[in-house]
């Protein structure tokens, strides 16, 4: 399937809309991307239909880019901007390739953000990750 921004934001609108479903681990159940089906296809300008299967892939790889973020902004010394991203420079791309070696989703994001980090870090659980966790 085709997935605009606009696509991506209406489902992540709807899950955000019914995050209470989810339960703490953002583990949407079908019967909810079941519901978004049908408010994706009203507003769809790209691409065939949207199943409850294909939006529930497409909200699994929104969880993978959101925690890829997630490490990015957890690097000793590096920052985040929410419109350039990673902010890599030039004297920090030995680092970044080190990084992206185990991080490949956090690629689209060296020097741009990502539209909808806000709106997924309220969807998402407050957990802790980690080797000492």
């Amino acid at each position: 399937a085709i997935w605009t921004t606009a696509d991506e934001t209406t489902l992540i609108e709807f899950l955000f809309q019914h995050r209470a479903s989810a339960g703490d681990g953002s583990s949407f159940k079908m019967t909810t991307f079941h519901g978004v089906v049908s408010v994706l296809e009203a507003t769809r300008t790209k691409g065939g239909p949207k199943t409850a299967k294909s939006c529930q892939n497409k909200w699994a790889m929104l969880r993978r880019i959101w925690r890829a973020i997630q490490d990015i902004r957890t690097q000793s010394g590096w920052t985040w901007s929410d419109v350039r991203g990673a902010e890599i420079s030039p004297d920090m791309e030995d680092q970044w390739a080190t990084f992206l070696k185990s991080h490949p989703l956090a690629k689209p994001f060296k020097n741009h953000g990502w539209p909808h980090l806000e709106r997924v870090t309220m969807i998402m659980p407050a957990t802790l990750r980690g080797t000492h966790v």
